[in-house]
């Protein structure tokens, strides 16, 4: 299970380096990690 999420996280920052470069993409990608890891976590419980 954590593979998956893994895998995951690193295409998303694949994609996000393409699209907006490595600094903001890895600034925006926090954001949205962060973002979907409250909704994840705190949706299952």
């Amino acid at each position: 299970m954590k593979q998956d999420y893994r895998q995951a996280f690193e295409q998303a920052l694949a994609v996000f380096r393409e699209k907006h470069g490595p600094e903001t993409g890895g600034m925006l990608l926090m954001c949205h990690v962060h973002e979907f890891l409250q909704n994840t976590v705190g949706g299952r419980k």
